[in-house]
């Protein structure tokens, strides 16, 4: 896809949203951590890399199964294929 093809996109940073979200404080401790606190931003990361290593295969045609998805690896990758690895 070009970047003219996606110009009809938008896109939407912070000054957009106004007051729509609101941060809401939920005093309680958790058992699973040394100090009671709870990770809730860690979540968002999970499927990343599985978008990242579906764009690459999507873009090159080959799926590169190990991470981290490197450029040499990107670059090698047809010839490994082709070589019949």
């Amino acid at each position: 896809m070009s970047m003219r093809a996606m110009r009809p996109y938008t896109y939407h940073d912070v000054g957009e949203w106004g007051d729509e979200i609101k941060a809401i404080v939920l005093e309680s401790r958790s058992d699973l951590g040394p100090i009671g606190a709870k990770g809730i931003g860690e979540p968002v990361f999970a499927p990343m890399a599985a978008s990242i290593a579906n764009a690459v295969a999507g873009t090159i045609g080959i799926r590169i199964l190990n991470l981290p998805i490197t450029p040499e690896k990107v670059i090698g990758a047809p010839r490994e294929k082709e070589a019949g690895g």
